[in-house]
Formats: structure tokens, C-alpha cells, sequence
């Protein structure tokens, strides 16, 4: 099969509430036969697969993909590597195959290391990207807040790992009115 026939669909499944997918994701997720999400070990579930689980129908072939939380770069290129190619040999085996990942699909998304990890090693390969509901987004809805108004200024960063540049993030919005969003505070 030549791979530039079919497609991969990254898929932003939201926050975590189900309600908040896509018609796009879920018309995506229903006509593939194939749906691979991440996982974080061996041992756990996927949050984006438990998301999107009503969707998820027993025709699909389910493909966990180790995306390893750590903090060894190397460790985690691997990982995108061997998902990459985990994908693609799907794709070449005739399958339409979609890849879920939690919040967006572009804002430091697992998906987003695939994009780019496919794009490069596979350029042939067509891939799509259905983006979703973002975290902070979601919590602004729910807090029933704008998130920022026509001239206010939006910073969105991952929580610096220094408190210290925590500290000087924070002072600088202050002294600037900026709103700032803090992603990834993990175990920050």
C-alpha cells in the first residue's frame, strides 16, 4: 500500500470531560479502525482513551503507545520514535488509524512530538490534526471568567521548574497586567 494514500488523524479529545469532544473527533474516531492513545507505563490506562471510551467500539483495534513521563530526553525521543513508527506501520497495512492525546492537539501534545517525528521520517505520510478543548479554556468556562479581553495580554507557558523563575514570570505579569496560564505543573 502506498502510505500517501491514507492519513493519520491526531485527535484532541478535550479537558477530560467527554461532553467537550469534537464532532470532528468523534466523526474521526468512529471511522477509524484503528485508535492509538498514550500511555505514560506499561501499567496504567490512557486518559485520552478513557475520554474518548464511548466512541471507542470493539470493531477498533486499540494501540497503547508508550509515552514515558520522564525527565531523560533521550528516553522520551525513543518513545516518539517507536510511536511513529507504530503508526506508520499501521497506515501501511491498510488501516485508518487516529491518535488521541488530552486537551489540544497542538499545545504540548504527545501528539505533537508524532507530528513532527512523522512528518520528518515519513513526509509522504498525510496526517491530519483535529484540534480540542484546551485545559485553561475549559476552567475559564467553568469558572465563568473571560480568559482575556480585547487588549489584555495572555501568556501561556509551561510552570517554570525554578521557583525562582516562577517568581520573576509572576512579578513581570503583575508589572505588565498580563494574565498568565501555567501548564504542566505536574510535580511543581
Amino acid at each position: 500500500m502506498n502510505i500517501s494514500s491514507t492519513e493519520i488523524t491526531l485527535i484532541g479529545v478535550g479537558p477530560g470531560d467527554p461532553s467537550l469532544i469534537t464532532l470532528a473527533a468523534i466523526e474521526a474516531i468512529s471511522q477509524a479502525t484503528v485508535v492509538a492513545y498514550p500511555i505514560p507505563s506499561y501499567y496504567t490506562e490512557s486518559l485520552a482513551a478513557q475520554i474518548a471510551s464511548k466512541w471507542i467500539t470493539k470493531d477498533k483495534k486499540r494501540l497503547p503507545l508508550l509515552f514515558p513521563m520522564v525527565d531523560n530526553v533521550s528516553q522520551r525521543k525513543d518513545a516518539w520514535l517507536e510511536a511513529s513508527k507504530n503508526l506508520v506501520r499501521e497506515v501501511l497495512n491498510g488501516q485508518k488509524v487516529v491518535f488521541l492525546c488530552q486537551g489540544d492537539a497542538s499545545l504540548f501534545s504527545s501528539s505533537s512530538y508524532l507530528l513532527l517525528e512523522i512528518t520528518k521520517k515519513y513526509p509522504e505520510c498525510n496526517i491530519k490534526v483535529i484540534p480540542g478543548i484546551n485545559s485553561f479554556s475549559a476552567a475559564a468556562a467553568l469558572g465563568k471568567l473571560p480568559l482575556a479581553l480585547q487588549d489584555e495580554q495572555l501568556l501561556i507557558i509551561p510552570t517554570p521548574s525554578n521557583p525562582e523563575k516562577l517568581e520573576e514570570v509572576i512579578q513581570e505579569a503583575i508589572a505588565n497586567s498580563r494574565i498568565i496560564v501555567l501548564l504542566k505543573l505536574g510535580r511543581k
